[in-house]
This record gives C-alpha cells, structure tokens and sequence, in this order.
C-alpha cells in the first residue's frame, strides 16, 4: 500500500491506537510520497523522452525499411499513449496530496482525523 489511500489507512489505524496526535506525522508522510511522485513523474517523462529521441534516430537513419518504420512508428504510438496514461495517473496523485496538505497545514486534531476518514472512504 503505497498509493495515498494505504497511506492515510495506516495513518489513521496508527491514530486510532495512540489516541490521537497524527498531524506532524501525517504533514511529514505526505511531503515523501509528493516528493517520492514527483522524482518518479520527472524520472518517467525522462525515460519517454529519451525512448522517443532513439527511435526517432532510428527512424532517421533507416529511411529505407519502410515496414520496420511502420512497425517502430506504430509501437511507440501505443507505448506513448500508455505512458502518458501514467503519468496522467501520478499527476492526480500528486495533486491530491498537495491539496491534502494545503488543506490540513493550518487545521485542529479533529478536523484532520475528520477529513482522513472521508478521504479513505471517497478513495
């Protein structure tokens, strides 16, 4: 469970057994995962890029097997729209969690075990 709901899950498991006091635990877990997001979209978007430079290159320097540029070109299409599905995912994760903590930044004990347990149950 390393999504955000696995990690609002044990930190509200976690709460429940120690009778409160989870907002500095909750603020620093979050800020890894956002942090851990946002090292693996820039990490995802590399490796994209690069694919699509070396098969550009490849394509370029091939110009006369037309059936294996089609082939590459049609692969790489599929394998970008996957990728992008990806990283699409990873950005609304990545969102998420800093609108959760903007939003539990500033706010009491009992409203973030409030807003934990409805986001759990919303996700």
């Amino acid at each position: 469970m390393n999504d955000l709901k696995g990690i609002l899950t044990r930190i509200n498991e976690r709460g429940l057994k120690a009778g409160g006091a989870i907002s500095s635990s909750v603020i620093d877990q979050l800020r890894k995962y956002r942090q851990k997001l946002s090292i693996f979209f820039g990490s995802v978007t590399a490796l994209l890029l690069v694919a699509l430079v070396c098969v550009c290159y490849y394509l370029m320097k091939h110009p006369e097997q037309i059936s294996h540029a089609k082939a590459v070109a049609s692969v790489i299409g599929v394998g970008t729209g996957g990728v992008v599905g990806i990283l699409s995912r990873i950005w609304k994760e990545w969102s998420q969690t800093t609108l959760l903590l903007i939003l539990i930044e500033g706010a009491p004990e009992a409203e973030v075990t409030a807003l934990i347990e409805k986001l759990i149950k919303g996700l």
